[in-house]
């Protein structure tokens, strides 16, 4: 091979690493719709960059496969670790601490999942959530398009990803977004085809004419979509899910009382706690209990797990996003500690 051949070789993999990383960093841009402010872009370019940066360099030394992607995977959950937890590190390297906090973050943010409502604060174990989403689009992407010989398939992982924080996402830049990610992976899709298809990876000396025609095509494709998507049927649907905020709460019967059953619950979303009377809408978890069993839980009379545990209280519903919500649990006590205090049992 010629010195020049090498350096078209490199040539048309830096391009076609570009118009991946493009893609990537549209996709990342998404988070525009979860966060509050833009300080997520720093860091999201940085996961971009040096994954398949390190992508890149890998396949110019010829490293197996089998040994490359594992090194690219390693690469990428260091460079999260270090972007949120830089003071935990110890010789360039996570501590126990890192991956203490780590878990910490992660638990709150998924007990916080069903209740919180975009735009949240960039931090908090959400800011390492989107991180890591990231992280693994931006592996899949490089695998499928340069280990698997992809073409539009690399776009799937980063289009999964841009649909699911869509859901969760407010109304901001739900058109801009869908159009450039239409766009860029039009793009994307005409490089690596490119890439794949040109004897030599693409290294005729005509093949770089195609690109103002790949580059004119994406443009025209992603206006065709940003005037036609809103106006698709179905365009301003509610969704068949509410996946942003959607709340709910838990119900709790009392029966055979000096007033007959009482039924009231405890409701959790939009940032808010509401007691009330009535059973929770959307109810998560119910309880049902009699009024001595009531009484004797809420004096300290009886442990309300042993009274679980013998069946005087009897639990229906997602036991496991009461486990979830025991930090909202534990919040709330200090709010009802009054009440109880003030409450006469006849």
């Amino acid at each position: 091979m010629t010195a020049a051949a090498h350096r078209r070789h490199v040539a048309s993999d830096l391009i076609a690493t570009l118009v991946v990383v493009a893609f990537s960093m549209t996709v990342a841009l998404g988070y525009a719709r979860v966060f509050s402010a833009w300080p997520f872009v720093r860091d999201m370019a940085v996961i971009v960059a040096t994954g398949h940066g390190v992508g890149l360099l890998l396949r110019r030394l010829r490293v197996n496969p089998w040994i490359a992607v594992p090194i690219m995977a390693i690469v990428l959950v260091w460079t999260v670790l270090v972007l949120y937890y830089r003071d935990t590190f110890s010789w360039a390297l996570p501590t126990s601490d890192t991956w203490s906090i780590l878990r910490t973050q992660l638990t709150s943010v998924r007990s916080e999942f069903r209740t919180a409502v975009a735009p949240v604060n960039y931090g908090g174990g959400w800011d390492v959530l989107a991180a890591i989403g990231l992280a693994t689009s931006v592996l899949l992407a490089d695998v499928f398009a340069f280990r698997a010989d992809a073409r539009a398939e690399t776009l799937v992982p980063g289009g999964v990803l841009f649909i699911f924080v869509g859901a969760l996402g407010d109304e901001r830049l739900r058109v801009a977004g869908a159009v450039a990610l239409v766009g860029v992976g039009v793009v994307t899709t005409v490089g690596l085809r490119w890439y794949h298809a040109e004897p030599g990876r693409g290294e005729s000396a005509t093949s770089w004419r195609r690109w103002p025609t790949a580059i004119a095509f994406g443009v025209v494709i992603a206006i065709i979509a940003g005037i036609a998507g809103p106006r698709l049927p179905g365009a301003d649907a509610a969704p068949l899910y509410d996946t942003s905020g959607r709340g709910g709460g838990v119900t709790q019967v009392v029966s055979d009382g000096p007033e007959g059953d009482i039924t009231y619950h405890l409701s959790v979303g939009n940032g808010e706690a509401t007691f009330a009377a009535g059973p929770a809408e959307p109810e998560d978890i119910k309880m049902e209990q009699d009024w001595t069993t009531a009484v004797a839980v809420a004096t300290g009379e009886l442990n309300a797990q042993e009274a679980f545990i013998g069946g005087q209280i009897r639990l229906y519903g997602d036991q496991q996003l009461l486990l979830d919500s025991q930090p909202v649990f534990g919040a709330l006590d200090a709010v009802f500690a009054t009440v109880r205090d003030r409450t006469v049992y006849e």
